[in-house]
């Protein structure tokens, strides 16, 4: 993928390749020691309406960076990257990579590009679709009404671009929504609420914005805070989802895509079964929880977060499983993937994600709350490095300056693979998945 991922403001950037968040201070008018005194605050009430887009942006890049590093996706990911940064992109080494990267440059090639800076739609609706250089997926197709029928108007692909960019919008917008709901500024709270809808019909970003636009769909009987916690803890979990945990009940999968091509069913099911195609499953959920909430709807009033938490694990449970036991067998995979990455990491001498996924382990899916979280030093636009309240103590720009060069030219060789996803075809994931249902066991060769 790109080092960097869209900001809506330009106000900072992750460099994914080096792991580097980058703030730019000097656009919003922010001196350095102010920046260093907003990092580490905890008094966000006061701040200013530059100070507080400065801290959303920090909070949106730092979400980035333990995502990559702090969650099993995130550790796959690194240990991955690492072994291409360290080895001079040594060419198995970037084969490897390159599949983690092609999940998330997958847009590049299927976004489907519209004239027109916003476009309107009435419905969005799943699609299972199938590519051959990216494999099985879900597209978003946006639908207008012209009162006679509904027209296509916009499609674009469900990628992990999509997961990670929704989970670090949704939890800026919620510290947002915390300032100004604080304050009482119910004038603040309505532009945000309106801005946030404006960003969804905007065409040139709904590769980053999707997933934020369909829970605004099928649940329009929550706020727009419990929107964004579903976004939030969604995301979340299907980041943290173990390979060993990731089977989706088969029956939803045959009834949300009943009118599908049953070869690409078949398909995304083992691709889940092998922990594959994080983003399908994160739709399905969403999909599935819908359901939950309009079968039996939540006490919006009592421990929201905790209901949220059940229904979305109960989203994997089939006939007869008790959700606690499910949740606790959940927990011990978790920590045995988690820790093993650890360990990986240390034994490859991969420092700072090893730093960062050890001090990070044990923090809240629920909230990132700053006071809590381990990150390395920020760089600012104005040429300084900033310390975080909980520092990790590494040199970030030693670490920059030394990778850099490798980063720049792993990114080129993945730009010359055009983000091609390795894969097998529908046609034998389907055979393969039917030989397994029938108890065959053996060695079977396909022609391409």
């Amino acid at each position: 993928m790109s080092k960097t991922i869209f900001n809506s403001g330009d106000y900072g950037r992750y460099y994914f390749f080096t792991q580097l968040i980058e703030l730019n201070n000097d656009k919003l008018g922010i001196s350095a020691s102010r920046a260093s005194e907003l990092i580490n605050s905890n008094v966000a009430e006061s701040f200013t309406s530059n100070e507080i887009e400065f801290y959303k942006t920090f909070i949106h890049e730092a979400v980035h960076f333990l995502d990559s590093t702090s969650t099993l996706w995130g550790i796959e990911y690194s240990y991955r990257l690492y072994n291409c940064l360290t080895s001079d992109n040594e060419g198995n080494y970037v084969d490897v990579f390159a599949l983690n990267d092609s999940e998330i440059e997958q847009h590049t090639d299927l976004n489907r590009d519209l004239d027109t800076k916003s476009f309107s739609y009435r419905e969005m609706r799943a699609v299972l679709s199938y590519d051959e250089e990216h494999g099985v997926h879900v597209q978003f197709k946006y639908y207008d009404n012209d009162g006679r029928s509904f027209l296509l108007t916009h499609s674009t692909p469900l990628s992990m671009l999509a997961v990670l960019e929704g989970h670090a919008f949704s939890q800026e917008q919620l510290f947002a929504l915390d300032v100004y709901e604080t304050r009482e500024d119910i004038v603040s709270i309505r532009f945000l609420q309106e801005n946030h809808s404006d960003k969804l019909h905007e065409s040139n970003s709904t590769e980053y914005t999707c997933i934020l636009a369909f829970v605004e769909q099928i649940f329009p009987m929550l706020s727009f805070r419990h929107k964004l916690m579903v976004v939030n803890y969604a995301s979340e979990l299907v980041l943290n989802m173990p390979v060993m945990m990731s089977t989706f009940p088969e029956e939803y999968i045959d009834g949300l895509f009943r009118s599908s091509d049953p070869t690409l069913i078949s398909s995304l099911k083992m691709e889940l079964r092998r922990g594959m195609n994080r983003p399908s499953l994160l739709c399905l959920m969403l999909i599935v929880l819908k359901f939950s909430f309009e079968k039996d709807p939540v006490d919006t009033h009592a421990n929201f977060e905790k209901q949220l938490e059940d229904r979305l694990f109960g989203t994997f449970l089939f006939e007869g499983q008790d959700l606690e036991k499910w949740k606790q067998r959940f927990a011990t995979m978790w920590e045995s993937e988690y820790d093993l990455g650890c360990e990986l990491f240390a034994e490859k001498g991969f420092q700072l994600a090893r730093l960062s996924a050890v001090a990070n382990k044990n923090k809240s899916w629920h909230s990132y709350e700053k006071s809590n979280l381990f990150l390395p030093s920020i760089a600012l636009s104005t040429g300084e490095f900033v310390n975080t309240k909980r520092n990790i103590d590494y040199d970030m720009e030693n670490h920059f300056f030394e990778f850099s060069d490798n980063a720049d030219s792993l990114q080129k060789l993945l730009e010359q693979r055009k983000g091609k996803k390795p894969h097998l075809r529908p046609y034998v994931y389907h055979d393969w998945l039917e030989r397994i249902k029938k108890g065959e066991t053996g060695t079977r060769f396909y022609s391409e």
